[in-house]
């Protein structure tokens, strides 16, 4: 008897090439997210993490003394509007949720070539929605908490 087993590469990227609303519909369909077809050009997905944008240079575009405010969207004095990038890379104690750090690594890998099939504006989207309304809709009668956008950005990179 022959068994074959396949395996995923540990580091690999969970939704390389697929939108937040494709995970959202594979996970309702109890689909693999690997099932799911891809259109277009190939997916790039070489994302850094937070940690990893903490210690590597950053592409043109962004600089780590500019304010976050310059990227994403920020109420007026609020901890986010007087931060740099910087610091959020970095884990901002008032960012408990996280939410800041994985969506400027995210951003950066976007500007940096490492992930093609997000948009700049798809991430300041997603973060103006939840800053908005505490979530982010990926599709109506969805709702993604900071939680759910953290764990999809996360699965961006590698």
């Amino acid at each position: 008897m022959l068994l074959t087993l396949h395996s995923q590469p540990g580091m690999a990227c969970t939704y390389c090439g697929v939108s937040a609303s494709a995970a959202v519909s594979a996970v309702g369909q109890n689909k693999a997210v690997g099932t799911l077809s891809h259109h277009g050009p190939a997916a790039v997905c070489n994302g850094l993490d937070p940690l990893a944008w903490s210690k590597t240079a950053w592409p043109a575009g962004c600089s780590p003394t500019d304010p976050f405010s310059k990227h994403f969207s920020c109420n007026i004095g609020s901890a986010y509007a007087g931060a740099s990038c910087n610091q959020i890379v970095h884990g901002a104690p008032f960012d408990s949720t996280k939410m800041a750090k994985y969506m400027l690594a995210a951003y950066l890998n976007v500007l940096s070539g490492r992930v093609n099939f997000l948009t700049i504006e798809s991430l300041r989207s997603v973060w103006s929605e939840w800053v908005a309304k505490g979530y982010y809709a990926p599709m109506a009668g969805q709702k993604w908490y900071a939680n759910d956008i953290v764990a999809y950005l996360y699965g961006t990179m590698d």
